[in-house]
């Protein structure tokens, strides 16, 4: 069977935390939930994938590539919704736009826009005049 995701042996050290040899296959068409106490590794392993925070030894595949090598490649493949905000509350909607735009290969742009027109959103709001 195919697998989306592999670790092998993945670990991080920060001063009172350690990930140690954490090993999982996600197999192509299955989901997959982290549960655990607070404080167990969840969001760390999380970072880990994504590359938001880099590992100290271990291997991580995803789309059978490397996260770090081809990070770009598969970031345009795949999202997740972060735990914490990411956007700048002091820009405008245009502006965050530009900025994460950034991130991906093939930002759709009419695609952006699109949705601020559906959804009645001045572009040239700030953000943190939105409501929630």
């Amino acid at each position: 069977m195919d697998n989306i995701l592999h670790v092998d042996n993945l670990c991080k050290k920060y001063k009172n935390f350690k990930l140690n040899n954490v090993s999982l296959q996600l197999p192509k068409g299955f989901i997959m939930g982290l549960i655990g106490e607070n404080g167990a590794g969840k969001t760390t392993l999380i970072k880990l994938i994504m590359n938001l925070v880099k590992k100290d030894s271990g291997d991580i595949k995803i789309f059978d590539k490397d996260n770090v090598k081809f990070e770009r490649e598969i970031k345009d493949r795949i999202g997740f919704v972060y735990d914490e905000v990411c956007y700048y509350d002091h820009m405008s909607l245009k502006e965050n736009g530009n900025m994460v735009s950034m991130l991906y290969s093939k930002w759709d742009k009419d695609k952006f826009n699109y949705y601020l027109n559906k959804f009645e959103l001045n572009k040239d709001k700030k953000l943190k005049e939105l409501s929630k």
